[in-house]
């Protein structure tokens, strides 16, 4: 999660919930399984690694949530989704159709892109998600300047950017129409809130 000025909100791991939590919950497990939400938060998103990655079990016909708490009042410019890339085989047992609200009213509802499950080796763009809330091209430069994802990336810094501009050339998808939708009203929210 990205805030207005560019810098990644830092939260705390007890800021995390997730039900169901992890596969520790499974009747058959020991209760030592790594890949607990609080991995979400570690810093380390781009892997492969179980001992960066989160697993809940996949209950049919149910929802299964994350819930994220934010100390002190933030407005989002945008969210990395990270999927689940352990190896090509287990890169589906990623999301698929994800909805997400900030306070209790929807922000986006889609589809997202399954990981190719290469773990590091694969493209940032490859394992992840970006969910715009902004075309400010102030504010995506300076995400491109703090994101430490971006700066470790091979390809560069300047696909925000670009991926913004197609935007505005009308080559979006539903869910970053959805998106970018929310923009103005962030903006007016922040000048009601001055």
């Amino acid at each position: 999660v990205f805030d207005r000025h560019g810098h990644l909100v830092v939260c705390h791991p007890e800021a995390i919930w997730a039900d169901p939590p992890d596969i520790n919950v499974l009747p058959d497990s020991d209760g030592d399984d790594p890949r607990t939400v609080d991995k979400l938060l570690d810093g380390v998103n781009h892997t492969g690694d179980d001992l960066h990655a989160w697993l809940a079990p996949f209950r049919r016909g149910e929802n299964h949530y994350v819930g994220l708490r934010f100390d002190t009042r933030v407005t989002i410019s945008m969210i990395r989704v990270w999927n689940y890339n352990k190896s090509r085989i287990h890169s589906y047992r990623g999301a698929r159709y994800v909805e997400m609200k900030l306070d209790d009213a929807y922000i986006f509802k889609g589809e997202i892109a399954r990981a190719v499950g290469t773990g590091a080796k694969a493209d940032i763009e490859d394992c992840s998600e970006c969910i715009l809330f902004t075309t400010s091209e102030t504010t995506l430069r300076l995400i491109e300047k703090y994101d430490t994802a971006l700066q470790s990336a091979s390809t560069g810094a300047t696909k925000l950017v670009a991926l913004a501009e197609a935007t505005s050339e009308g080559q979006r998808t539903g869910a970053m129409r959805q998106a970018l939708s929310l923009d103005a009203a962030h903006d007016n929210l922040d000048k009601a809130i001055k």
